[in-house]
C-alpha cells in the first residue's frame, strides 16, 4: 500500500520520528492553509501554526512525501505521534473503500474532496494529513483574519514571538498564505525604515 503524508508546516523539517522514504515533493494538492491556529501547548504555546481552513479564500498547494508504511493503522498511529494529538485529529483517505476519517469530513470538506481526487490521479492507496481545527477565535476571542492574526503576533512577549516567527520562517516558501503576505510587508517596511 502506497501511503502518502501531507505537509505544510513544522512536519517537513522536523518530521522526527515520523517513518519516511524519500523526499518531501512539492506537487501536493491545492488546500485552504492558513496560520489561523494557536497552539496551546509544548514548546510552540501561544504561537500561531498552520492548519487547513475552509473559511479562508485562497489556497497553497502542500508537500506530500511517502510513508513507509504499508498498513494504514501504523501509518496514521506513526503521525498522531509525531503530532502529539488524538487519533481523530488525523485524516485519511483510503482510495479502494473510499473512506474518509469522519472528523476531517466535518472539518474541511472541501479539502476533504481535494485530497481524493488528487489520490487517485496521484495513484495512491492512501493519504493521511494533521486535521487540526483552527483555533484563533476559540483562543483570545475574535475571528481570524490576516490583519487580526498580525496584531497578535505583534502582541506577544518578545521570546513567543521569537519562537512564532521561527516557525513562520521556517515554513516552506510555497506556503505563501494571505497572513504571511501581510507578516513579510511588515517585515520588509521596518527593514526599510531601519536603513533609512
Amino acid at each position: 500500500m502506497n501511503i502518502a503524508i501531507l505537509g505544510w508546516g513544522s512536519l517537513i523539517n522536523e518530521p522526527r520520528d515520523l517513518p519516511i522514504k524519500g523526499n518531501w515533493q512539492s506537487d501536493g494538492p491545492e488546500l485552504c492553509i492558513e496560520f489561523s491556529r494557536i497552539s496551546q501547548r509544548g514548546e510552540r504555546a501561544d504561537c500561531l501554526t498552520l492548519v487547513i481552513d475552509e473559511r479562508c479564500d485562497s489556497t497553497v498547494t502542500v508537500l506530500y512525501v511517502l510513508s513507509k508504511r504499508s498498513n494504514l493503522q501504523q501509518a496514521i498511529e506513526d503521525l498522531r505521534q509525531r503530532e502529539g494529538t488524538e487519533l481523530n485529529n488525523i485524516g485519511f483517505y483510503q482510495v479502494e473503500t473510499e473512506r474518509v476519517a469522519p472528523i476531517a469530513l466535518r472539518r474541511h470538506p472541501k479539502s476533504c474532496e481535494t485530497i481524493q481526487i488528487w489520490a487517485q490521479v496521484k495513484d495512491f492507496d492512501a493519504v493521511i494529513w494533521t486535521a487540526l481545527s483552527r483555533r484563533f477565535k476559540d483562543a483570545i476571542g475574535i475571528p481570524f483574519n490576516p490583519s487580526a492574526a498580525l496584531n497578535y503576533l505583534n502582541g506577544l512577549c518578545a521570546p513567543t514571538k521569537e519562537k512564532a516567527l521561527q516557525y513562520i520562517q521556517n515554513t516552506p516558501p510555497q506556503i505563501m498564505t494571505p497572513f504571511r503576505k501581510l507578516l513579510s510587508a511588515q517585515l520588509e517596511m521596518t527593514t526599510a525604515n531601519t536603513r533609512a
